[in-house]
Formats: structure tokens, C-alpha cells, sequence
């Protein structure tokens, strides 16, 4: 004992004993105790867990040692007891090399345990490459024999397992369950979810599908995040069909907190929205769900074919004509390059692509004269709709003059579009963009004097387009410098040339119709949110100060917030407007959309600030409604990338659900892999299991009931071939009879 020599101290028993009258034989006689050897065998079974993360014991290293030391040392005592248990002992003490032999097992097992997870680790990191590179699940055929070959002397390569069929079940079973949860857990803890959808044809399933996607402000990153929730599919569309199909596409959200259902907008889709309000909100004391129209986008590019439609041209189909005369046909490519000297084909055109219009038609322009040039030498074209429509282009004097004004407007359209390709929170700017969008326009055929009136966003929606005497004459009207210079150098008539510029006037006319009778601008709220721009701030105080508190309370007449954060959001966003005007003055007049996300731009300056906490409520729930489907739109391309042959729905779904959740986290090397992943990872295979049994149970019951209806389709045609024999028969019994009759009849007269 360090405070008293005349004692010793037992580390496997917990015991002081005196030394002072018997000395070593008191240590010799406590060594032979039966309480001291049962303790002594449990050290050599059951070794400290300091053991464990000891140095291994390298195979140069003696195995039976001289000294006693060795063992107190693996066992962990202090320097003193080390001291004090120094002295010689009989054989008896365990013997280094047993406690040697529990290390190295005891190492072992911790170096399988390692392995076995990091082997876990690999096989998860090559399920999510397998969904992120939308590679095959046969692809991983032979892949451990494979690693095995390539890195020989790795023990996870050894180990690791990955077949075809268990890639699958780990994405479908393990990975994409992970995911989801933790989009579910964000969901719950969120205050306001707005939805997105829209429907597109799985060409393999052959069904129609229904992606859904959700944004909400997401707390960890203090941003708007656009996260794919999942897909139901459909046979039939009708508005009870997709109430039904989103319902069960949102079962485990909460739908109080959805506020704005985004869409597209076929009238079916409005009626399905009517119906789900008014099922999902009875009561006047529920949330409200907040018409802001269909997508913005679809408005806006609707407008465009509209305007294309009314004019009465083919412009649309002469540019996919264009293109699908050279398209797989390296001979004709050849031709025209011998023919023209020119190696510039034409660009490919879609007529339902929101950002292709303008760059195809100049493209179209610049080979124009090429492509005459090779049709007129060319002695015979296939007689077809491509074809076809390349002659009647050919044939057209104002073709150019088209083209050019078709570029043009394109040209006002695009930069809207483009903008808003994209899931950033951009609800802000809506109102003021489109309203410029449709002021440029409308000064190209609508008369200054109209336009000068209408110097607001309502006055301008109010634009009587179909008075003749808001209109320019068609000399006035702005046609673009492109078509002037064509329709200039045209050989055609003074007349067609002004059936011409009536055309352009049609065009722009039912586009800018389209646009105010579906555009954004007609609701009120969406203008009422352009009092978080930060320009609109800095420049118009009192509008945006006015356009904030209608704001406020339409929030609170949709019980979206209480009157009391209401009146107290209201004095914060005049607070925030006299900081504006000072001191962060350079930060609003500074702020550009394409370099700073307006959800960053406003948690910086107001995020986690006590003063402006009621404020902050109401910019998060601007922040994350939706300007359009940009983001359900371009899950189709990637629905397309991921579509198999005989793929099943789920495993489309799972992997939508995993791909979306990767790139949330930044990407495939920036996924850290926890403890709760390896074990979705690892029970994907008893889930999978259940799965099987329950659809073979499924399928068991369908086969159940088509056997009892077989059994009952089988009774009813013998009852009524019973019926009809027994007819018969009575039939006939019939007839006996009244023969008897009719004799009896005849021997009566």
C-alpha cells in the first residue's frame, strides 16, 4: 500500500491484508485462496476493455515472460500497486503469455468488428454510386470477385459481398427508407410546407406518374430546401383520381401545414385543388390554403405558343423540320456540306423546352439561305411532313422576316424564363418581373399614351387589348430590327407585308392577353411580396411598407399567424426599412439574386435576432413558396436516366428518394455514414423478406378471391344448366299435356 508499507492490497480481489506478521507468506496463503484464483480465472476469460486498444502484441515478442510485471501493466494498475506486487511469486500469478493469448483474440475480434463496418461502409457508399451514376443493378455482377482481384491484400475487398439482387434490396429496402425518414423528421419539425406537383408518363410501368415534391425552411442549414418526397401513379386523372393518389402520396405530413399546392394548369388540376381544400379545411378556424395561381413558367411559355398559334404561322414546325431533315442521315449531311460548303446544321427545336426558342431561330437565320440552296438543288425529297414543311418554308418570301420576329419576342420571354429555372426562393421578385416582361410587350404594339397611364402593375393588367384604339397602326408597330431588314429586302407585295405587320400585332396581342388572364400579377398577395426585395426597400419605403401590411393581414385572415406577431411584424419591417435607408443601405442597394440567395440575404441580417424574431416568421414563410415547377419538371429528365426495362415502381421511387437526398447533402463524398445508416443497411434484408411475404400474401388473397369466383361463375352455369334442363323438361311435360287435352277435347264433341 503506498500510505502504509506494512499492508499489500489485492487489485482481482479489492482486499488490504497485512504483511507485518507473516510477511511473503501472507501474500503466498492469499494467492492460494479459492475467492483469489476465482477472480484470477475471470481476468483470463473476461479481459479490462483497456486490453483491448492495447498494442498488438507483435509476433517477434517472446511469448513466455521472466517477469510478473507485464500482466499488472495489461491490467491497467497504477505505478504504486505495480510497486508494491513487484516481489517474486510463485507460478501460480496468470502467466503472460495466457493474458498475451486473450489480447490477441481479444484484438482480433475488435479488428473484425472494424472490418465488418467498414466492409458495411463500402457496400453503402457503391449503392448510393450505383443510384448518383445511374448504373444497372447487374452491373455489380462479380464485383467482389472483382475488388478481391484488384486489391488483394485488402480485407474489406475479401469480405465484400455486393450482388445484383443484394444492391437492390439495399437501395430499395435500406437506403431509401433511410432517407425518407429523415425528409419525414424534417417535415415534422417544420412550421409551413408548400407542395409541388406534376405528371408525366412512365413509358415503362405504363401509368402516369406523379412526382411529388416538398420545400419548407430548413432549420440545420437556414435556407429554402426543394426535396423530392416521392411518386404515386395513376391510371385515370380525374380530380377525384389525383385528390386520392396526393393524399396518399403525403400520408405521414401533416397537411394543416401544407399553404400552397403548386401545379400546372389544366382545369382538372383546378378542380382536384377546389376539392382538396375544402376536405382538408372545414372549418373557418383552419389554416387557409393560398391560391397563387399555376406555374409561372407554364403562363409564360403558354403565352408565347398562344401568341405563336394566333398569328396563324408555322415557325415552330418549320424549325423541327429543319432540324429532322439532317437528323440521322449522314448522307444528306454530306450533300448539303458539298452542296453549300457550310458544316452548320441547324439546332434541335422543342416546342414544349421553355429556354430554346431564340437561339435555334437565330441559328435558323444564319443556314437559311444553305438550306434553300440545298433543297432547290436536291432533284427529289422524300414526300413526308418534314419535307414538306422545309419546301413550303422555301416557297415563303417573308420566311426570314418570321424567323426574325420570332427571335425577337423570344428575346423579351427567355430572360424571364431562365431566371426562374430554379428552386431558389425567387417569390419576391415574381410581381415586378413579370410586370416588366409585359410593360416591354406591350410598348412594341400598344400606343405610348395607354401605356403612360398605366404606370402601376394594376393599371396595366388593365389594358383594354381589344379596343382598336389602344393599338398602334400597323405602320408603327415595333416589329424588331431583324424582320425590318427582311421584310425590307422581301419580294413581296405591299399588302402581304402588311398582312404581315397585322400578324405581329395578333402574336403579340394574344400573348400579352394570355399572360394577364394567367399571370401572377392579377393576385393580389404575389404583389404584396415584393416588399421583401431588397431593391423595392431601399427605393419604395412607402409602397413596400403599405404592400407588407397586406400582408400581414391576409397571413392572419388565413390563421396562418396570430394578430400579436401580425402588429408586432409590422413594427419590426418598419425598423428593418430605417436600417435599410442607413446604416445596411449598401448591403440592399448591393444585393443581386445570382449571387446571393434571398432565404442567406435575409437570415444574415434578421436570423436569430430577438428584435426581429415575429418578422423573421413571416420572410421564412414567403422564402419557401413556390414560383413555379421548375424543380418537378426536371425530375422527369432523371426519372428518364433511371428508367430499366421491367423496372418496378418502388425501386423508381427509392431511387429518386436516395438520389435526391445525396445531392441534398452536396454530393456522394460528402455523405457521412452513422450508425443509424448501416443499420437500415444491414435489416434491408429482413425488410426485403417481409416485403416478399406480404405480396406473396397479397397475391395469395387475389388468387383466393379469383378461385371463389371462379368456384361461384362454376355453380351459377350449373344451376342454370340445371334451370334450363329442368325448363325443358316442364317444357315438354307441357306440351304432353295439353295434346291429352286438346284429344280429350275432340272425344268430348
Amino acid at each position: 500500500m503506498p500510505t502504509n508499507k506494512n499492508q499489500a492490497h489485492c487489485i482481482l480481489c479489492l482486499k488490504n491484508f497485512e504483511l507485518s506478521t507473516m510477511g511473503r507468506s501472507s501474500v503466498m496463503s492469499h494467492l492460494k485462496g479459492s475467492t483469489h484464483i476465482r477472480n484470477s480465472s475471470a481476468v483470463n476469460a473476461n479481459q479490462h476493455i483497456n486490453t483491448m486498444i492495447s498494442k498488438k502484441v507483435s509476433d517477434s515478442e517472446p511469448q513466455e515472460a521472466t517477469s510478473t510485471e507485464e500482466p499488472v501493466k495489461n491490467l491497467n494498475v497504477s505505478g504504486a500497486a505495480a510497486t508494491a506486487l513487484s516481489l517474486e511469486v510463485p507460478a501460480i500469478v496468470p502467466s503472460t503469455s495466457a493474458v498475451s493469448t486473450t489480447m490477441r483474440i481479444a484484438g482480433n475480434t475488435m479488428n473484425n468488428h472494424l472490418t465488418n463496418s467498414a466492409v458495411t461502409d463500402s457496400e453503402i457508399i457503391w449503392c448510393l454510386k450505383v443510384v448518383m451514376n445511374h448504373l444497372s443493378f447487374n452491373s455489380c455482377k462479380d464485383l467482389g470477385n472483382t475488388f478481391q482481384t484488384m486489391f488483394p491484400d485488402s480485407d474489406i475487398a475479401r469480405k465484400f459481398t455486393l450482388s445484383p439482387a443484394k444492391v437492390a434490396y439495399t437501395i430499395v429496402h435500406g437506403l431509401a427508407p433511410y432517407f425518407s425518414d429523415n425528409l419525414q423528421k424534417s417535415l415534422q419539425d417544420c412550421t409551413f410546407v408548400v407542395v409541388c406537383f406534376d405528371e408525366a408518363l412512365n413509358k415503362i410501368a405504363q401509368r402516369g406518374q406523379m412526382d411529388i415534391v416538398v420545400r419548407f425552411w430548413d432549420d440545420c442549414g437556414n435556407v429554402v430546401v426543394t426535396r423530392y418526397l416521392t411518386s404515386v401513379f395513376l391510371g385515370h386523372a380525374t380530380a377525384k383520381d389525383l385528390e386520392e393518389k396526393f393524399k396518399q402520396g403525403l400520408a405521414g405530413v401533416n397537411l394543416h401545414k401544407v399553404v400552397q399546392i403548386s401545379m400546372d394548369g389544366p382545369s382538372v388540376n383546378w378542380k382536384f385543388l377546389e376539392s382538396f381544400s375544402a376536405n382538408t379545411r372545414p372549418d373557418a378556424s383552419d389554416p387557409k390554403l393560398f391560391d397563387l395561381g399555376s406555374c409561372g413558367l407554364h403562363v409564360v411559355h403558354g403565352a408565347f405558343q398562344s401568341g405563336h398559334r394566333a398569328a396563324g404561322w408555322t415557325v415552330s414546325e418549320m424549325l423541327r423540320s429543319m432540324y429532322g431533315l439532317f437528323k440521322d442521315s449522314p448522307a444528306r449531311r454530306a450533300d448539303y456540306t458539298a452542296e453549300t460548303g457550310s458544316t452548320c446544321f441547324p439546332k434541335k427545336f422543342c416546342q414544349v423546352r421553355w429556354l430554346g426558342n431564340a437561339e435555334v431561330a437565330a441559328r435558323a437565320i444564319e443556314i437559311f439561305p444553305h438550306v434553300k440552296k440545298y433543297v432547290d438543288k436536291t432533284k427529289k425529297l422524300p414526300n413526308n411532313f418534314t419535307c414538306n414543311n422545309i419546301t413550303a418554308a422555301c416557297a415563303d418570301p417573308l420566311v426570314l422576316a418570321k424567323l426574325s420576329f420570332f427571335a425577337s419576342i423570344s428575346a423579351i420571354f427567355e430572360p424571364f424564363l431562365k431566371k426562374y429555372q430554379t428552386s431558389e426562393p425567387m417569390m419576391a421578385f415574381m410581381h415586378d418581373d413579370v410586370a416588366h416582361m409585359l410593360r416591354c410587350l406591350l410598348q412594341r404594339f400598344v400606343k405610348k399614351s395607354i401605356l403612360q397611364d398605366a404606370d402601376t402593375s394594376n393599371k396595366l393588367i388593365k389594358v383594354d387589348l381589344a379596343s382598336k384604339d389602344t393599338l398602334m397602326s400597323y405602320k408603327d408597330v415595333d416589329i424588331g430590327v431583324g424582320a425590318v431588314k427582311w421584310l425590307a429586302t422581301s419580294k413581296s407585295s405591299d399588302l402581304a407585308k402588311m398582312e404581315f405587320r397585322m400578324q405581329c400585332i395578333t402574336f403579340m396581342k394574344a400573348a400579352a392577353t394570355k399572360i394577364i388572364e394567367r399571370s401572377p400579377l392579377k393576385y393580389s398577395m404575389v404583389r404584396s411580396f415584393s416588399c421583401l426585395a431588397p431593391q423595392n426597400i431601399v427605393h419604395s419605403r412607402t409602397t413596400s411598407e403599405k404592400r407588407m401590411s397586406d400582408l400581414l393581414q391576409k397571413l392572419y385572415e388565413g390563421n396562418q399567424i396570430s394578430s400579436v406577431v401580425a402588429d408586432r411584424a409590422k413594427i419590426q419591417y418598419v425598423s428593418l426599412c430605417s436600417h435599410a435607408s442607413s446604416d445596411l443601405r449598401e448591403a440592399f442597394e448591393g444585393y443581386a439574386v445570382q449571387n446571393v440567395r434571398l432565404d442567406a440575404f435575409y437570415h444574415k441580417l434578421i436570423g436569430g435576432q430577438a428584435e426581429y424574431a415575429d418578422l423573421f416568421v413571416v420572410v421564412k414563410f414567403v422564402m419557401i413558396l413556390s414560383h413555379g415547377n421548375a424543380s418537378v419538371e426536371s425530375g422527369f429528365s432523371v426519372n428518364g436516366d433511371m428508367l430499366v426495362e421491367n423496372q418496378h415502381e418502388e425501386s423508381l421511387v427509392a431511387q429518386r428518394q436516395i438520389y435526391d437526398g445525396v445531392r441534398n447533402l452536396g454530393g456522394l463524398l460528402k455523405v457521412k455514414i452513422d450508425k443509424r445508416m448501416q443499420q437500415y443497411a444491414r435489416g434491408a434484408h429482413s425488410r426485403y423478406q417481409a416485403a416478399m411475404q406480404a405480396k406473396k400474401a397479397v397475391h395469395l388473397e387475389e388468387q383466393q378471391k379469383v378461385a371463389a369466383r371462379k368456384r361461384v361463375a362454376e355453380s351459377i352455369k350449373v344451376l342454370k344448366e340445371k334451370k334450363a334442363k329442368l325448363t325443358a323438361e316442364s317444357a315438354t311435360l307441357s306440351r304432353n299435356i295439353d295434346i291429352e287435352i286438346a284429344e280429350l277435347e275432340k272425344e268430348r264433341h
